[in-house]
């Protein structure tokens, strides 16, 4: 007994030299449906219609495994067709030639055409496919050769552009950044039919820069809700970790901690919300200021004692973010600057309070982000500290500083402070601090 289709499902068996697409929920026999019609080209069930040969139709699939399956289904479904007429030598022929039929996923496919004909495309027949690692190697070589192409880019304004480019998208002394956007780009833009038109798309979003275009963008309006929906998170979270300080046997010593914290939420999402209604240039950069110090403000300030000597590991926090912290806490023989030195990582008041011997700073050459500023050198020379610093420009004159380093080392036995330290021209340097 023949299967009983619905008036949908029989449009799709009958309809011809027309693009169908079927979309149904799982189970729902899209499957049966389509080796079913893929029967009625190939038995020619259509009045006036040929039969066809199996081998002529490319039936693809996402997976071997679902092709294997449709190879079978068509083979069972032909074996009752012949059973029903074992005469039909049409039939008999297409048993013979399932085997051969193009039921296959794309790439197999792909394979398949360039195998069949690579002596019309010049290609050498004991080509191979390369595997996920090498083709990740190669994406790697290309997207370097790149890079360096337009590092020695000759025309003055492709090269201005290049190097706004990388100032605002590199992070730290390698282009590893770099060519891990690149790349992202790339995967994202191929997955698109058209990867150029998606790409110019994209490029239209920002195009028309105004503040009321900008408010009413997209993808300024899906920042904003991530943003509100991970602050509020971040606030019922406390909330409840501050209502289980104060239940009975609760670790009541933390509820402080946690509303400061509360505040310091509360403070944030504020300040996120003025950036983004700010028009005018300086008030915008001294919020976007304040929202950075903000966000780094919540750094783990880490106080290591050992052997009588104390380091204070601030992190990215800023001088502002050391909050109720007690400043007898805050002593230490060796500080280590917050946020790579940048102006706000500490003050006259805070170095006072930690009364350091030695202060390093962990900046470096590139001065996008104004690390190791000068005035915050100068303030770390008056404390009297000794400065250590890595690979970052030349301190400002008459402040006694060690040359730039590519590693430091300080050892603390809590009666003096030594340090080690690697020039950038391989000179090993010993000394007491």
């Amino acid at each position: 007994m023949g299967m009983t289709w619905t008036e949908e499902q029989k449009k799709v068996i009958d309809v011809r030299n027309k693009n169908v697409l079927v979309s149904a929920a799982a189970g729902s026999g899209k499957t049966a449906v389509l080796v079913e019609r893929i029967l009625s080209i190939v038995c020619g069930d259509m009045e006036g219609e040929d039969p066809v040969d199996v081998d002529r139709l490319l039936v693809v699939t996402f997976t071997k495994a679902a092709a294997a399956e449709m190879r079978e289904r068509v083979g069972l479904a032909l074996e009752r067709r012949l059973e029903a007429d074992p005469e039909n030598e049409h039939l008999q022929k297409q048993q013979t030639l399932i085997h051969n039929a193009q039921i296959t996923t794309i790439d197999s496919f792909c394979q398949y055409v360039i195998r069949n004909y690579f002596h019309q495309i010049d290609l050498d027949p004991s080509f191979r496919i390369g595997d996920e690692g090498e083709l990740k190697l190669l994406k790697g070589d290309v997207v370097r050769e790149l890079l360096e192409d337009h590092y020695a880019e000759e025309d003055p304004e492709e090269a201005a552009r290049f190097t706004e480019f990388v100032e605002a998208y590199a992070t730290g002394k390698s282009d590893a950044g770099l060519e891990t956007l690149i790349l992202q780009l790339y995967e994202a833009a191929i997955s698109y039919p058209y990867p150029k038109r998606w790409l110019s798309q994209c490029m239209d979003a920002y195009r028309d820069v105004s503040p009321e275009a900008l408010e009413k963008s997209s993808w300024m309006e899906y920042l904003l809700t991530l943003a509100g929906q991970t602050f509020s998170d971040l606030k019922e979270e406390l909330q409840e970790m501050r209502e289980f300080c104060r239940t009975p046997g609760g670790p009541y010593m933390y509820e402080d901690a946690i509303r400061s914290d509360l505040e310091r939420a509360e403070t944030l999402a504020q300040t996120m919300t003025e950036l983004f209604y700010t028009r005018e240039p300086e008030l915008f950069l001294e919020r976007l200021t304040a929202l950075d110090g903000a966000m780094n403000n919540y750094s783990l300030v880490l106080s290591l004692e050992y052997r009588g000597a104390r380091a204070l590991l601030p992190g990215d926090t800023n001088a502002a973010g050391y909050g109720e912290i007690p400043r007898a806490l805050l002593t230490a023989d060796l500080f280590k600057v917050g946020h790579h030195g940048q102006r706000d990582g500490a003050n006259p008041e805070l170095l006072a309070a930690i009364r350091p011997a030695a202060v390093v700073c962990c900046a470096s050459s590139d001065r996008r982000y104004h690390s190791a500023d000068p005035e915050l050198l100068r303030m770390i020379a008056a404390s009297g500290a000794r400065l250590y610093f890595s690979d970052c420009p030349p301190v400002p004159e008459g402040i006694p500083a060690p040359p730039p380093h590519r590693a430091l080392q300080i050892r603390l036995d809590g009666t003096t402070l030594q340090s080690l330290y690697f020039t950038r021209e391989g000179e090993i340097v010993d000394e007491k601090i």
